[in-house]
């Protein structure tokens, strides 16, 4: 008797036809009692519960959410595989997309260190696609990024290809995809992890190959500039309306000097900087940015770079800008009497950028 992924990756079409369907009904037959579950676990957390009993319940709630996933990830393969899905195209704005992925995953990263950002030039566009299913894609991605990246972060990008096509894109820091595993990576039932340390399904890439295909579109995996990977997806989309051909630049002529030990942190604010008309001068510490840097100047300066007793911004007479995790808000205050200007939210937004850049300036 074959293993699983023979049974859906075998060469009899009708073969896989029956066990789709066959998956589908019990991928049903499961949900109905783990979402009986899931919703007694919550109504216990409501209850009075000692710091163990707490401790028990957030435990099973954790559990029985990861087994619903991958619950929802075979009925999703098994729909695919019967082709019954319908894409819904709306207008979906690209920043918002991109955005809507990191809140949804910053948790997640943060937990393991990690910093997720976004950043392009024509985040401001909007484009006619099946939101939710696109999400999807990006959120399989990333998801897995987050999984597999031990230091540093995920970095969300998208760009259109000039062809009437846009490419999205997912950049970790982490041990990249060996040639080997590239050719496998996006089957059913495939892990790239050999040793088994990171466990899942494996259906969530075969998953977005699917999305991707019925979307007339195709999807990658390639080695990233400084190491880790960059997964991409690739399909036609209208450009419902576009980024403007002269974007404004309220930032031209001005350099903003960044400072993190983060890669990702200092590749997504130097796009967002550059996308503002501005020029990022970049260093990993404060102590090599300065040098660079004037007192017209003005610094983006990462929390991670323990500066919360410092009195930057005085000794070197230029203004600064702390960069927070929203996690990290009640810091603020601290900040400010420590001689900051004000603080961003990471990930950056530009307009925020733009706008807390040129107050900073003023004050």
């Amino acid at each position: 008797m074959g293993n699983i992924a023979d049974q859906f990756d075998g060469p009899h079409a009708e073969g896989e036809q029956i066990s789709t369907s066959q998956l589908a009904a019990l991928s049903h037959e499961f949900r109905t009692p783990l979402s009986g579950v899931l919703g007694m676990a919550r109504l216990l957390e409501g209850t009075r519960l000692s710091a163990e009993q707490r401790a028990y319940v957030s435990a099973m709630r954790d559990s029985g959410e990861h087994l619903l996933g991958l619950v929802n990830e075979l009925l999703d393969f098994a729909r695919l595989g019967a082709g019954k899905v319908e894409l819904r195209t709306a207008p979906v704005p690209v920043e918002d997309l991109l955005r809507a992925v990191c809140e949804l995953l910053s948790p997640r990263a943060h937990e393991k260190g990690l910093e997720i950002a976004w950043a392009s030039p024509d985040a401001e566009a909007v484009i006619g696609a099946d939101e939710s299913r696109l999400r999807q894609i990006l959120l399989n991605f990333a998801g897995n990024a987050v999984k597999f990246t031990a230091t540093g972060g995920v970095l969300l990008g998208a760009a259109p290809t000039g062809d009437g096509r846009w490419r999205f894109t997912v950049t970790d820091t982490g041990p990249g995809v060996s040639q080997a595993a590239r050719d496998l990576i996006f089957e059913a039932f495939a892990q790239s992890d050999p040793s088994h340390q990171l466990t899942g399904s494996g259906l969530g890439l075969a998953i977005a190959r699917r999305l991707a295909l019925a979307m007339d579109g195709e999807v990658g995996v390639e080695t990233a500039v400084h190491g880790g990977a960059v997964f991409w997806f690739e399909a036609p989309f209208e450009t419902l309306a576009p980024t403007l051909a002269t974007p404004p630049r309220p930032l031209a002529g001005l350099r903003v000097g960044i400072a993190s030990p983060n890669l990702v942190v200092r590749e997504a604010a130097s796009r967002q900087v550059l996308a503002c008309g501005g020029t990022p001068v970049v260093a990993a510490q404060v102590e090599e940015l300065l040098p660079l840097t004037g007192p017209q100047d003005v610094l983006l300066l990462d929390h991670a770079l323990g500066l919360g007793g410092r009195k930057v911004r005085r000794p070197f007479d230029r203004p600064a800008l702390i960069l927070l995790a929203p996690e990290e808000r009640d810091r603020i205050a601290r900040y400010r009497a420590s001689g900051f200007c004000g603080y961003l939210i990471k990930p950056l937004r530009r307009a925020s950028l733009a706008e807390r850049v040129l107050a900073a300036l003023q004050s």
